[in-house]
């Protein structure tokens, strides 16, 4: 009997105890209620290269105290690194289901978390920083860098200057909400007609919102898979995953946006095609000379510095627009075929084959004879096989051998001369782009056509593919900002 007394006592005190230990959360494995922490998912939007959500996975999830009891979670810094931050200066922000937002830096974020809640949600806890920023229910992770950028995001731009770096983070911060209409469907019940309205929720950049103002038409905006529009309207701007998208009634939709050109000029690197043709059927000989690397700003500079002297017998002398990726390959491409990268076919390194005709295989659809005179190689596959030139004479440059080349070919009457020097696209790389050594070399470029034009009858083009900005050390090119998309664009009458 007392045995059986002494066993009911003992089951009596473990479920007592079972029952203490559920009600106070004793256990270090907290029961809850709904989903695992390993079945959610975290967004993660702004200035990271993968945007999207993040499956929290058992592998790194952790058990905290706090004072509220412990709790399954997983570390922010944890989070970050598998969506790889852009810049190494970011602002982190916490958006709440109920539109609460609470905002800290990257500086000390070791201690920063992720719970699970009771009800299944996710709450942020930071330990080092205010109680505010412990924001309930959060839906989605912002991150903001700090660092600027002109090779990602959005870039505002003038002809003078580069207004305004929008990253895609800066961008979630000032967004609008837009509902675009999808499609309308009908189902009949009986007698009656039901309708119904598709929309499509699109988040909208807040343009006036970022820059202060609302830039007045034209513009130019052009994409990194080589989209280009000249338009009076805006449209919208699409704010999609780290990326931004133009779309708008008359408007060719660009995906992955580079910029924004406000005030335009009115001339294009593009013109080259045209004016050629142009010249050459009213019976006019045409030499495009394509200095490498020649922003308008270097230009500019080297006009005020008494460095050129062809512009002395100029008709046209304006500033001109590139396309993007301002490099070589795109700026060569554009020139001898009249059409914008996306066109053409040529938006990057990557590509060497055009998609349609260039200037070369069209004039000789007209009977006129054409050359192309370049480096040691072809930057792009054309119709006629460019004049190769090598640095004979070991002094480091190509460009002598080029314009003996050229000196030599005029002699044998051609209707059309394309000659590309090199030079000081190589100074500006090596020294930067306003360094004397490169503004010294546009003095040699100068001696060069104007030793041509002594020999040439006819126009003579005098143009760039790309411009070149200064990073420090050095000069590089290929983002959207002035100094490597406006460049000059000169006519000179020969002899």
């Amino acid at each position: 009997m007392n045995r059986v007394i002494r066993i009911t006592l003992t089951v009596a005190l473990a479920i007592s105890v079972l029952g203490v230990g559920v009600v106070t959360g004793f256990f270090i494995e907290k029961r809850v209620s709904g989903k695992s922490l390993a079945d959610l998912s975290i967004k993660i939007i702004g200035d990271v290269e993968e945007p999207g959500s993040i499956e929290l996975d058992k592998k790194g999830l952790e058990t905290i105290k706090t004072d509220d009891g412990r709790f399954t979670s997983v570390r922010l810094s944890n989070l970050l690194a598998r969506a790889v931050p852009l810049g190494e200066r970011y602002q982190i922000y916490f958006i709440g289901d109920d539109g609460r937002t609470a905002s800290i830096t990257d500086e000390d974020i070791s201690s920063s978390y992720l719970i699970k809640t009771d009800k299944g949600s996710l709450d942020a806890k930071n330990p080092k920083h205010p109680v505010s920023t412990n924001i309930k229910d959060v839906k989605e992770i912002l991150v903001v860098s700090k660092d600027e950028d002109l090779s990602a995001g959005f870039n505002v731009i003038s002809p003078d200057e580069n207004i305004h770096n929008i990253t895609p983070g800066e961008a979630y911060l000032s967004r609008k909400t837009s509902f675009e209409f999808g499609g309308a469907s009908v189902m009949e019940e009986g007698q009656a007609i039901n309708k119904g309205w598709v929309y499509e929720e699109k988040t909208i950049l807040d343009l006036e919102g970022l820059i202060g103002f609302v830039p007045e038409g034209p513009y130019i905006f052009m994409g990194r898979e080589g989209g280009y529009a000249f338009t009076y309207e805006i449209g919208s701007i699409e704010i999609a995953g780290n990326s931004f998208r133009l779309d708008g009634e008359g408007i060719e939709p660009i995906e992955d946006l580079a910029g924004m050109l406000i005030d335009p000029p009115s001339s294009s690197i593009m013109d080259v095609y045209y004016d050629t043709l142009e010249y050459t059927a009213d019976g006019q000989n045409v030499m495009v000379v394509l200095v490498d690397g020649f922003s308008f700003m270097q230009f500019e500079k080297a006009l005020d510095s008494g460095l050129i002297t062809f512009t002395d017998q100029s008709e046209f002398q304006e500033r001109a627009v590139s396309v993007y990726k301002p490099i070589t390959n795109s700026g060569l491409a554009a020139m001898i075929t009249g059409q914008p990268p996306y066109i053409n076919g040529i938006y990057s390194r990557d590509f060497r084959e055009l998609e349609v005709p260039d200037i070369f295989e069209v004039l000789k659809s007209r009977g006129k004879s054409s050359v192309l005179i370049e480096g040691d190689i072809g930057i792009i596959d054309t119709s006629i096989e460019p004049v190769l030139n090598t640095d004979t004479d070991n002094d480091g440059s190509k460009d002598d051998q080029i314009f003996e080349s050229a000196l030599k070919l005029i002699e044998d009457g051609y209707d059309m001369m394309f000659v590309h020097f090199h030079g000081l696209d190589d100074r500006g790389h090596d020294y930067g782009d306003t360094d004397p050594e490169t503004l010294g070399y546009i003095e040699i470029i100068d001696g060069y056509i104007n030793d041509l034009a002594s020999r040439w009858e006819g126009k003579i083009i005098i143009t760039a593919d790309h411009g070149m900005h200064n990073t420090g050390e050095s000069g590089s090119h290929g983002e959207f900002r002035f100094e490597d998309l406006i460049v000059p664009y000169i006519v000179i009458e020969g002899k």
